[in-house]
């Protein structure tokens, strides 16, 4: 995968990391671990710029970031996560699900409460702000909101698809939305459980909401139909979508800036693209230089979007300067 002349300004520095912190073996592990430490990341701050900066984070409430990545080790079963969410705030909260139908949250303590009732496996959770509320989605085709304190199921969403591939909060806590195998994303009333808005999108979407909640951004599975796409939700439009990735190569992860002026995408190649979210024209492109097959597993944006870090199959680690 070669740079393409002319696009966008010269790639920014990457400065690689080992992985000595987290200390996982197992590949497809490791990528849930870093997601982990990435989801940490992003509710922090960085002290300053620089390959120790991941290992400098430090959370509220006196519990450093390597103090909860230590608890993620060894209380946490590792090898079954299929997914981990961390949330800082005055305490760390964390939720797990491994392969199962329940999620647990966890307190620095251990395991505090078990969320059961969706009928099949669950496949991701997304906290509301304040952590007050989480929302879980399943292969079941529902998404849950549960009460964090009590574990009481508040509302649950029933997709018209079978699967439930992704599901999102909106910052203010007052809708959610879920994508599913029907190849529809639907935005939910939060407090009601009514549908208010319904998006023809691609196979198997995946969705991240912009920081003020007036876009979506959509991905698919299919490599011709899911490009990423920006969605304006006043009139369910699609706006741009952005074709910069290699021909043939699907997209697998994706951020949005907390400015909403810029999206990171990773596809199923070495490169990551930094990209306008209004015009959808490449402003960065990332290149990581990985053996095939390995590829970009994961992207976050860190700080206020003057860093993101990246992660690629063979368990490397990448900050770069945005």
């Amino acid at each position: 995968h070669m740079a393409r002349p002319g696009w966008g300004r010269p790639p920014p520095p990457a400065r690689e990391l080992a992985m000595p912190l987290l200390a996982v073996r197992r590949a497809w592990a490791a990528s849930c671990a870093i997601a982990a430490l990435f989801q940490l990341a992003a509710t922090t701050r960085l002290l300053e710029p620089g390959p120790t900066a991941i290992g400098g984070l430090a959370g509220r409430g006196g519990t450093s970031a390597a103090d909860l990545v230590r608890l993620l080790r060894q209380r946490l079963p590792t090898e079954l996560v299929h997914q981990v969410l961390t949330v800082g705030s005055f305490r760390y909260t964390v939720a797990s699900c491994a392969e199962s139908r329940s999620v647990t949250l966890w307190s620095p303590g251990g395991p505090r409460l078990t969320l059961q009732a969706h009928t099949d496996t669950v496949l991701g959770m997304s906290f509301f702000p304040e952590m007050a509320h989480i929302l879980t989605w399943s292969k079941d085709g529902s998404a849950i909101i549960w009460d964090t304190e009590s574990g009481r199921l508040i509302l649950r969403l029933v997709h018209s698809g079978d699967v439930l591939n992704s599901a999102r909060v909106f910052p203010r806590g007052d809708r959610v939305v879920t994508c599913g195998d029907d190849r529809n994303c639907v935005v939910w009333n939060a407090e009601t459980g009514l549908a208010t808005t319904i998006l023809r999108t691609c196979s198997a979407p995946k969705v991240e909401v912009f920081p003020f909640g007036d876009r979506l951004l959509t991905w698919g599975s299919s490599h011709l139909t899911g490009l990423p796409t920006v969605w304006d939700l006043a009139s369910s439009k699609r706006l741009c979508a952005f074709r910069g990735h290699a021909v043939g190569m699907r997209i697998g992860t994706a951020a949005i800036f907390p400015a909403g002026d810029r999206v990171i995408t990773g596809s199923f190649d070495d490169a990551a693209y930094i990209w306008s979210a209004a015009t959808c024209a490449v402003l960065h492109e990332l290149l990581h230089e990985v053996p095939l097959p390995h590829h970009v597993t994961a992207v976050v944006v860190l700080s206020e979007g003057d860093i993101v870090g990246t992660t690629t199959s063979d368990r490397r680690t990448f900050l770069w300067s945005a």
